[in-house]
C-alpha cells in the first residue's frame, strides 16, 4: 500500500501537493521545495522495488548520468536522495515541474506538427546519447509538451531497467511493448542508442496515422510482432501521407539496427529537410490523430484565427468521400447559377427610363393684337432629361498574398514567429508570411533570447537577422553538491553543464544549508570549455 500523500514532507524538505502520475517503477508528485520555496516534481521509486540492491544501484548510477544532460528538449533532473518515511525506505529524485500535457494527450494537428515534434524529440535524445544514456522507453507518456509547444523527453534512467523478462511485476507493467525495439523485446544485452531510433519511428507512425504499427492482446504477442512482422505501410492507412515521410518511418522501424538511422541527429536532420521542403503546405489531422485526407489545406501563418481555435490551428469536421463529392458538385452548380444571375442583372436590356419631372417654359403673354397683328410662336416645351445610373459589377478585393521571409541567427538559435515555433538555425529559416506586422523571437536555450517586431512588405527582401554575442561552455562542480545561481538565475544543483554562456564575466553563487555560501566572479571565454570547481565548507 502506498504511504505518501498530499501534505506529507519527504526528507524534511519536499512538501507533497498532489499526485501527477504513476508507472510500474515509480510515482510522480508535484511538490514544493520548502528550503528554496520553489515548485518541483518528485519521483519516488515504488517501495516494493527498493529491496533489490542491484536495481537501486543501477537507478542511482543512471540518475547521476541523467543529471549531466542539459538540453531544452530534456526535462532537467536536480537531485537524488534516500530517506525514510512511515518506517519505509524511500529513494527519490527531483526534477523541474512543467505546465502542459504529455504527447498521449496532445495529438499532432498537422504534418508540420508531426515533423516539428519528431525533430525536438530527436534533438533531446541526441543530447542524451552523447553522454552515453540510452532511454529505452521512448513513448508518448514520456514526451512532455509544454504550453509553448516545446517537447521534452522524460524518464531517463529508470527506463534502462525494463526488459522483456520484467514486463510485469505483480499487477504493474514495467516497460511498454508497443514501442519496444526487436532487440529490446528479445532481451538482448548489447542494446545501444538505435533502440531509441526504433521507438521514435513508432511514435512518428502513430502521430501520422493515428494507429500503432503492432498491437495484440498480450504484451508477449505485441513483442513477437515487433520481432517477426513487417509494419503495415503508413500510406495504406493514410494515402495523403508524403512518401518521403513513409520512407523515414519505415527506415526507423527496420528490424536490424544497422539499417536504421545511425543517430538521432541524422534522423532530426532528415525530418528538418522534409519540413523545409514542405514549407507552406498544410495537411490536417483529425481528432483520432490521423491526417485528414479529405481536408483542404487553407490556413497559412498569420491568417485569422478559426472560431474557438488559436492562430495556426484549424477546426475541421471529417466527412466521407462520397459526401465530399456531392458537396463539390452542389457547390459548382450553385456557383454557375449565381454567375448567370449576376450576368443577367448587369447586362439585361433596360427600357428608356420615365422622366421623374417635367419642366415647361411657357411663352410670355401676348399683347393685344394691333391692326396688323404679328404672330409670335410659342417656344416648344423643353423636357428635363432624367439622369441614368450605370450598374457595374463590384471590384473584388485583392486577397493578401503570402511573401517569402528568411530569418537567420547564430547556429542553434530557435526561431518563433507570432508565438509558433518556426525552426532552428541552421539552416536559414524560410517561411511564408502575410504582409504586415509580425513578432519574431530569437532564442538560444540556456543562453539568451530577443523578441522583435518586423514589417513584412511586398517588394522588400524580407530578410531578418539577429546575432547574439559569442559564448562558451560553462561547467560548475562542487564537493559536496550545492545549489548554483548564475547572474541571479537559479541553475539547480551541481554538477551544472551549460553549453551556451555569454562571453565575459559573470556572478556565481553556490549555497547549501549547513555550509558557507560562495560568491565569486568568473570569466567565460568564447569557444572554450570553462570548468570551475569549488569546495563547500561547513
Amino acid at each position: 500500500m502506498w504511504i505518501i500523500g498530499p501534505g506529507d514532507l519527504v526528507d524534511r524538505r519536499y512538501r507533497i501537493e498532489r499526485e501527477l502520475g504513476a508507472g510500474g517503477m515509480a510515482y510522480v508528485f508535484a511538490a514544493k521545495d520548502e528550503e528554496l520555496g520553489e515548485p518541483v516534481a518528485i519521483k519516488i521509486i515504488r517501495p516494493d522495488l527498493v529491496s533489490d540492491p542491484d536495481l537501486v544501484e543501477r537507478f542511482k548510477r543512471e540518475v547521476r548520468i541523467a543529471r549531466q544532460i542539459h538540453h531544452p528538449n530534456v526535462v532537467r533532473i536536480f537531485e537524488f536522495g534516500r530517506t525514510e518515511h512511515g518506517g519505509r525506505e524511500l529513494y527519490y529524485m527531483t526534477m523541474e515541474l512543467l505546465s502542459g500535457v504529455d504527447l498521449k494527450k496532445r495529438k499532432a494537428r498537422s504534418l508540420a506538427d508531426v515533423l516539428d515534434l519528431g525533430i525536438q524529440i530527436c534533438e533531446g535524445l541526441e543530447a542524451a546519447h552523447r553522454v552515453g544514456v540510452v532511454h529505452r522507453d521512448v513513448k508518448p507518456q514520456n514526451v512532455f509538451v509544454d504550453e509553448r509547444g516545446r517537447a521534452r523527453v522524460m524518464d531517463f534512467g529508470i527506463s534502462r531497467l525494463a526488459t522483456l523478462t520484467g514486463l510485469t511485476r505483480g499487477s504493474q507493467s514495467v516497460g511498454t511493448p508497443h514501442y519496444m525495439s526487436p532487440e529490446q523485446a528479445r532481451g538482448a544485452k548489447d542494446i545501444d542508442h538505435r533502440t531509441d531510433i526504433y521507438s521514435v519511428g513508432v511514435l512518428l507512425y502513430e502521430l501520422a496515422t493515428g494507429r500503432l504499427p503492432f498491437d495484440g492482446k498480450t504484451p508477449v504477442e505485441v513483442a513477437l510482432r515487433h520481432l517477426q512482422d513487417p509494419p503495415p505501410e503508413p500510406r495504406k492507412i493514410n494515402p495523403r501521407l508524403p512518401s518521403s515521410l513513409e520512407r523515414v518511418i519505415l527506415t526507423c522501424l527496420s528490424k536490424e539496427p544497422e539499417r536504421r538511422y545511425a543517430s538521432a541527429a541524422e534522423l532530426a536532420s532528415e525530418l528538418s529537410r522534409m519540413r523545409d521542403a514542405l514549407a507552406g503546405e498544410t495537411i490536417l489531422i483529425d481528432a483520432s490523430g490521423r491526417m485528414d485526407a479529405d481536408a483542404v489545406p487553407t490556413l497559412r501563418r498569420g491568417e485569422p484565427r478559426a472560431p474557438g481555435g488559436s492562430e495556426g490551428e484549424l477546426v475541421t469536421t471529417r466527412r466521407s468521400r462520397k459526401g465530399n463529392r456531392i458537396s463539390i458538385y452542389a457547390a459548382v452548380a450553385g456557383a454557375i447559377l449565381v454567375a448567370a444571375f449576376a450576368g443577367w442583372v448587369v447586362f439585361r436590356p433596360r427600357p428608356a427610363p420615365e422622366p421623374t419631372e417635367e419642366v415647361r417654359i411657357a411663352p410670355a403673354p401676348e399683347p393685344e393684337p394691333p391692326e396688323a397683328p404679328t404672330t409670335t410662336s410659342s417656344p416648344p416645351a423643353i423636357r428635363a432629361q432624367p439622369s441614368t445610373t450605370v450598374l457595374s459589377a463590384p471590384t473584388p478585393a485583392t486577397p493578401a498574398v503570402p511573401l517569402n521571409v528568411r530569418i537567420s541567427a547564430n547556429p542553434g538559435t530557435e526561431i518563433y514567429v507570432d508565438g509558433d515555433r518556426a525552426g532552428v538555425v541552421p539552416p536559414i529559416v524560410e517561411l511564408s508570411l502575410l504582409p504586415g506586422k509580425h513578432r519574431i523571437l530569437y532564442r538560444i536555450p540556456d543562453y539568451d533570447e530577443l523578441e522583435t517586431e518586423v514589417d513584412v512588405q511586398a517588394g522588400a527582401t524580407n530578410s531578418f537577422s539577429h546575432r547574439f554575442p559569442p559564448y562558451g561552455v560553462l561547467r560548475v562542480v562542487a564537493q559536496p553538491y550545492a545549489r548554483v545561481e548564475l547572474d541571479g538565475k537559479d541553475l539547480g544543483f551541481t554538477p551544472v553543464n551549460l553549453p551556451k554562456v555569454r562571453e565575459g564575466e559573470h556572478r556565481l553563487r553556490l549555497h547549501r544549508e549547513g555550509f558557507e555560501s560562495i560568491d565569486a566572479t568568473i570569466a567565460v571565454k568564447s569557444g572554450e570549455v570553462n570548468v570551475h570547481r569549488f569546495e563547500m565548507k561547513r
